[in-house]
């Protein structure tokens, strides 16, 4: 058993058979101490904590959006209405906050859940404001009600946004790879060994066989997701 440890190891040792390999997960780990590397491969997210919070806070919002239009609007239909309009407007504005982080690097797949958890359940609170404005005879949709309706379909952005892995061949994964290159030739053999005993580590877990280790140790340092297909979510 390797006795060795680091971020990689650790995780290596969490990880369930079941859940298989997650290679940004791994790759995360491996450049542990290059959150310049970590950004540009888009994972500097996966290690850290309160993972998928903007989108999270959005989805409170949304609840919170419901209970004033269905709540609030039942006793005062303007006011529920405007609170209601007010807190799909924090929606909206989290979601693009979370999407913009995702963008520089931070995006995981908390992200992706939450945000298909507003975009499902924002029917609810568009529902609620439908029916105050209907109610109130306003002659039409109005803007906050068509506001609400993107701030939902925003939902989507978590999606995107923990789905930024370099593609291969491209511009962002070149940069990866000369940023790797610019490194101590030391610290890259460290790195590299750090890698090797995680796998190991995986084998020993029956996560991968040894011929996927052979493979994951082919590919290029700052290159394993890109050349991998990932597993489950971290």
């Amino acid at each position: 058993m390797t006795e060795a440890t680091s971020p990689a190891i650790e995780w290596a040792r969490e990880r369930r058979p079941r859940r298989g390999p997650h290679w940004e997960a791994l790759e995360a780990r491996v450049f542990a101490d290059h959150v310049d590397v970590q950004l540009l491969l888009r994972v500097r997210g996966l290690v850290l904590p309160r993972k998928g919070a903007w989108y999270l806070a959005a989805f409170a919002c949304s609840a919170a959006a419901a209970l004033a239009a269905f709540g609030l609007g039942s006793v005062d239909a303007q006011a529920g209405r405007l609170a209601a309009g007010a807190l799909m407007v924090a929606v909206a504005v989290l979601q693009v906050v979370g999407f913009a982080w995702a963008l520089q690097g931070y995006g995981t797949g908390a992200d992706a859940f939450w945000g298909l958890v507003v975009f499902f359940t924002g029917a609810v609170p568009v529902a609620g404001l439908g029916m105050l404005e209907a109610e109130a005879g306003s002659g039409g949709p109005s803007f906050l009600f068509w506001f609400a309706l993107v701030a939902i379909a925003l939902g989507l952005t978590g999606s995107a946004g923990s789905t930024l892995t370099p593609s291969k061949g491209g511009a962002r994964s070149r940069r990866v790879l000369a940023a790797v290159a610019a490194l101590p030739e030391a610290e890259r053999e460290r790195i590299g060994a750090d890698l090797a005993a995680a796998l190991d580590v995986l084998v020993e877990r029956r996560v991968i066989d040894a011929r996927t280790r052979k493979e994951a140790l082919g590919a290029p340092l700052g290159g394993l997701a890109v050349s991998r297909q990932s597993g489950s979510a971290s």
